[in-house]
């Protein structure tokens, strides 16, 4: 038997997750098409934007710097950063109910995602963020150093 709190807090620590991984997603599309440097890449933005909700124009303008947005934004409760945050901050609320494996997991993700790593002045030149914080960087693996 399970308490509701404890079934509330387990259900959205996969629905944050989830969006977590849904913003990856969209944030490694749209530094594909970056790739391009054509006007194909606004479009692609602005497509992406669209989809979580964000029909700013001006935003896809500048597609490196929404798609940066939408992983690093702590301001907007739909960015990977947030997401994994309240996530964390859910099993924690379960510590005891969850594996030590998940909670490690998920500890570490938050921490590298607020790590003092990323509080340093960003490369200039874009770099594909999927490389720390894609759908296959919720595991353990390091990011790479910066060139």
């Amino acid at each position: 038997m399970m308490l509701a709190r404890v079934a509330d807090s387990l259900y959205w620590i996969g629905r944050y997750v989830e969006r977590a991984e849904h913003m990856c997603r969209l944030a490694d599309v749209m530094l594909t098409a970056t790739l391009d440097r054509s006007d194909a890449a606004t479009q692609v933005a602005r497509i992406a934007l669209a989809a979580v909700g964000d029909l700013d124009g001006e935003k896809a303008k500048d597609p490196y710097a929404a798609a940066k947005a939408l992983v690093f934004d702590r301001e907007d409760a739909g960015s990977i950063v947030s997401s994994i945050s309240r996530a964390r901050e859910n099993a924690r609320q379960v510590r005891d109910q969850i594996t030590t494996e998940t909670w490690e997991r998920l500890n570490l993700i938050y921490l590298r995602t607020t790590g003092a790593a990323l509080r340093r002045p960003t490369p200039t030149v874009p770099r594909p963020i999927s490389t720390t914080s894609s759908p296959t960087c919720i595991s353990s693996r390091a990011p790479p150093t910066p060139p």
